[in-house]
């Protein structure tokens, strides 16, 4: 089932890099809020 949400222009952004579990320059997954991603699922 689709999630629907509202938000900004602004927010969009952020909420891709979330999603896509963006990688910062060091190559490292950013972790948002306490959320641990397992690397080894990803693969």
């Amino acid at each position: 089932m689709a999630h629907l949400m509202k938000s900004t222009r602004g927010a969009t952004g952020g909420l891709t890099r979330h999603y896509e579990r963006f990688k910062n320059e060091k190559d490292e997954y950013i972790k948002f809020g306490n959320q641990e991603i397992n690397i080894k699922k990803l693969i």
